[in-house]
């Protein structure tokens, strides 16, 4: 007989099945899945797959398969064109938490979602939703096309420091008595 073990969050024991992270896979190497839409079982022991939509379905099927009083997770693939005509794709990772959903479902929700996200290795962005205006086809294309701002961790915005050549460049010699110094010493460093 073999049992089939899931992870369990140590904060709210609650598990990922095994099938999320392959369908997670699938989206992301195989653009099989437009979305992926995960719940917390009945059984209130581990998350699982509750809808995918198809690559050929569009932001507003998303939404509408979104439930109006219940929290979900659900993983968006957001496609998009440059201003310099490159084809390019996101992974969002989004919070569902309406605010007329069960307040034990929020809570449920809400201290599992960390555990559920570090098993989804790829997500570029990450939204916490609690009503369809706060999660907007505007707000996919301005966090897509976010210049510097490339990472999202912990709901705020994290921006990507220069690399260590840009950094130097950048940097101004510094100030001493003897004024021209400091930039001989600049220039042993490098």
């Amino acid at each position: 007989m073999a049992f089939v073990r899931s992870r369990a969050n140590a904060s709210s024991g609650i598990g990922v099945a095994a099938e999320c992270k392959q369908t997670f896979l699938e989206l992301q190497r195989k653009k099989s899945h437009r979305y992926v839409i995960f719940k917390i079982d009945d059984k209130g022991k581990e998350v699982v797959v509750d809808k995918t939509g198809s690559s050929t379905e569009s932001f507003d099927d998303f939404m509408d398969s979104l439930p109006e009083s219940d929290c979900r997770y659900a993983i968006y693939d957001f496609d998009f064109v440059t201003e310099e005509n490159c084809q390019k794709s996101k992974i969002f990772f989004v919070a569902w938490s309406p605010s007329i959903s069960r307040i034990r479902a929020k809570m449920l929700y809400a201290t599992s979602k960390e555990r559920f996200r570090r098993e989804l290795d790829g997500v570029h962005y990450e939204i916490q939703a609690t009503d369809p205006s706060e999660l907007d086809i505007e707000l996919l294309r301005d966090r897509g096309r976010g210049g510097v701002f490339d990472l999202v961790r912990m709901d705020r915005m994290v921006v990507v420091p220069p690399r260590p050549q840009e950094r130097r460049r950048a940097c101004k010699p510094p100030e001493t008595e003897n004024g021209n110094a400091g930039a001989q010493e600049l220039e042993k460093i490098e």
